[in-house]
């Protein structure tokens, strides 16, 4: 009897431990699946929903870093030169090699009767080299430097900003572009706007 009464026992203990695997197999299975309250329709705006949220906070993220980078640049070119408390002279002397030789293309855009003669002027340079008449436009790659002056002659700007000013912050402010393009370059590289 007591052997009988043991295999019963055995018996019911491995029904049970069978029984609560099961039922433990179900749960896990019922967890996963989705509550029958929520419909696909529900379920595909909560992910729409979600991806814009998600987009919306790393574009975000993006300009402030640019914002940020551009600010950054700015203080520390003040604070190094003292721009703002110079003479315009001091401030052009401080563009150094090639950067003051872009400046002057910039100034003598802008200085020019109009654009067009600014333009003939670059176009059909004898100043740059002795003897030789040039085309700066091709030589020398200045086309930014006229897009920016053209840009400065025809927003109305000139009320509040001196063409030396416009010409600096126009630099730092195409940090903030660069900033936003490696962010966003990083961010379809990798999947995320974590990795910018």
């Amino acid at each position: 009897m007591n052997m009988e009464n043991l295999r019963q026992r055995k018996g019911a203990k491995i029904a049970d431990d069978a029984t609560k695997c099961l039922s433990n197999e179900v749960q896990k299975e019922q967890k996963g699946k989705v509550p029958a309250s929520k419909t696909s329709a529900e379920l595909v705006l909560g992910h729409f929903s979600w991806n814009i949220l998600s987009n919306t906070l790393g574009g975000s993220l993006a300009v402030s870093f640019g914002l940020l980078t551009s600010v950054y640049v700015a203080t520390l070119h003040e604070n190094d030169l003292w721009f703002s408390n110079i003479k315009e002279v001091e401030r052009e002397i401080s563009f150094r090699t090639e950067c003051g030789l872009y400046y002057s293309y910039y100034k003598q855009m802008v200085q020019a009767p109009s654009i067009q003669q600014g333009l003939y002027e670059l176009m059909y340079d004898n100043k740059t080299e002795s003897r030789t008449t040039i085309n700066i436009l091709r030589r020398m790659n200045v086309y930014q430097e006229v897009i920016v002056s053209i840009l400065y002659r025809i927003l109305p700007v000139q009320k509040y900003l001196e063409a030396i000013y416009f010409y600096t912050y126009t630099v730092f402010g195409l940090q903030t572009l660069y900033v936003f393009a490696l962010f966003v370059n990083s961010w379809l590289l990798s999947g995320t706007w974590l990795s910018g």
